[in-house]
């Protein structure tokens, strides 16, 4: 599996793929078995600093730390499909219960 800059999350999906979140912009699906990138999610100018997958392996979740911004993509589709606002100030970290429900933490590092 290859990007082209540093790698700083990989998150596994339930159907055998993963996804991976760059400092280049991209957030990768792979399939895992051929090491095959099978699509791509585009960040627009947002460095991608945390993926995580939803329990049920249906979403995941990638957040830019620097800018704020949390997206949640439908894992068969790459689409989006909500796009929660992240606080200023005190910082809300979204994340998945074990549910597979989302949910926003209060965190000052953040």
């Amino acid at each position: 599996m290859k990007h082209r800059d540093e790698v700083s999350r990989v998150a596994l999906l339930a159907d055998g793929h993963a996804v991976t979140a760059c400092k280049d912009n991209l957030v990768r699906i792979w399939d895992v078995a051929s090491a095959r990138v099978i699509g791509t999610v585009s960040k627009q100018g947002e460095t991608t600093h945390e993926v995580v997958a939803s329990a049920d392996g249906r979403r995941f979740l990638t957040v830019d730390f620097v800018s704020r911004i949390a997206r949640i993509y439908d894992a068969q589709t790459r689409q989006e499909i909500l796009f929660p606002a992240v606080g200023k100030g005190e910082g809300q970290v979204p994340f998945f219960t074990p549910e597979s429900k989302l949910g926003l933490v209060t965190s000052a590092a953040f």
